[in-house]
């Protein structure tokens, strides 16, 4: 779906029961409505080297799995990996 905005994707992200996965950092800042019922996990990574992300979601996803029912951001770089639990 090219040109669709990013509050868009995460309304459609809600009806769908998904998770969004992204590179671009504009998901952490949905509007308040919507950061409170999703769930992101957005990769902070230079250069974008996809088997070096493969790598941070597995270990995220090991880590950090049971957290990804509930709305949140996990923000997954190459030094740690940040969970913010929207409540």
């Amino acid at each position: 779906m090219l040109g669709i905005i990013n509050g868009e994707v995460a309304k459609l992200a809600l009806k769908e029961k998904a998770i969004i996965i992204s590179l671009d950092s504009d998901f952490l800042q949905l509007n308040k409505s919507l950061q409170k019922k999703s769930c992101i996990i957005y990769f902070k990574i230079h250069p974008r080297d996809p088997k070096k992300i493969r790598d941070l979601l597995y270990n995220g996803l090991k880590k950090y799995a049971s957290k990804l029912s509930t709305p949140c951001k996990l923000i997954i770089s190459e030094e740690n990996i940040i969970l913010d639990e929207m409540r």
